[in-house]
């Protein structure tokens, strides 16, 4: 039986190596952010445990480091021993995901474009530090659904996950996950498929003109999120229209529809208002 790869990617400070940690249940990975901002993680590690290898890679947040960090990620893409899982960690902040995040999670699987069954669509997200009003907002399928929303360049996936800020973890070097997020994360990593990667035909992750293609991302992000508040305005509207007509006819087709669609812009809602 080959032995499975899990591949763990995202900015730095995002949590990669505390999750890992928390999949194997031992620290097999160091923790934290360095003295100037970056990440520990500079180069991919890759450890076995029971016969599974899992790869901890740097972030590409950091210009100083950004070229070598994208070597490090197409190395450990190609360190596959064979079926792989390929899991970004994001983290969601004031309700909003960073363009920074999603560029990064772009341009990685813009690197497996060219595979036999492309992994754009069996990949996983781990959003991670969500503060408590976060998490009330997001987790769930109504968080999921907003997530796949806002990915970029047509890649969709159901592999997502929330996972809840830990404030007395924040400072703390090499900090380990606590057992609910452990055993939370453990049942996500294990629950996901993998898939085959044919390491010929993996590309570099490219990560040339970074600053245009952030803006890009930046503008694409609000432009996603203008449509969101456009589909709730417009869900008010009608539901307006509906109460000056209360006793003329209803179509309850109509109306089963529009309850299920004010459950999502709900979320929408209270995300752009504060």
């Amino acid at each position: 039986m080959r032995p499975k790869t899990t591949i763990f990617a995202g900015n730095p400070g995002g949590g990669k190596s505390t999750l890992l940690n928390a999949v194997v249940g031992k620290k097999l990975f160091t923790a934290g952010c360095s003295d100037d901002g970056g990440g520990v993680t500079q180069t991919f590690r890759s450890e076995a445990h029971n016969g599974h290898f899992f790869c901890d890679t740097p972030g590409l947040d950091d210009a100083k480091r950004r070229t070598e960090a994208a070597k490090q990620i197409t190395n450990a893409i190609k360190s596959s021993h064979g079926p792989t899982q390929l899991i970004f960690v994001l983290t969601i902040t004031s309700g909003r995901l960073a363009a920074g995040e999603l560029l990064t999670l772009k341009l990685v699987l813009d690197a497996l474009a060219n595979q036999e069954v492309p992994i754009g669509t069996n990949f996983g997200i781990i959003c991670n530090h969500l503060s408590q009003r976060d998490m009330a907002r997001f987790d769930g399928e109504k968080g999921v659904e907003l997530v796949k929303k806002l990915l970029p360049g047509g890649y969709q996936t159901e592999n997502i996950v929330f996972m809840p800020s830990v404030p007395e973890l924040e400072d703390e070097e090499n900090a380990t996950a606590p057992p609910k997020i452990a055993a939370r994360v453990q049942e996500f990593v294990q629950n996901m498929t993998t898939s085959e990667v044919d390491v010929k035909k993996v590309q570099d992750v490219q990560v040339d003109e970074w600053e245009r293609k952030y803006q890009d991302m930046e503008a694409s992000v609000d432009a996603k999120m203008a449509k969101l508040e456009d589909e709730l305005n417009r869900c008010i509207q009608r539901t307006d229209v509906m109460q000056n007509k209360a006793h003329s006819p209803v179509d309850f087709r109509f109306l089963l529809c529009l309850f299920g669609l004010f459950g999502f812009v709900l979320l929408i809602y209270k995300m752009t208002s504060g």
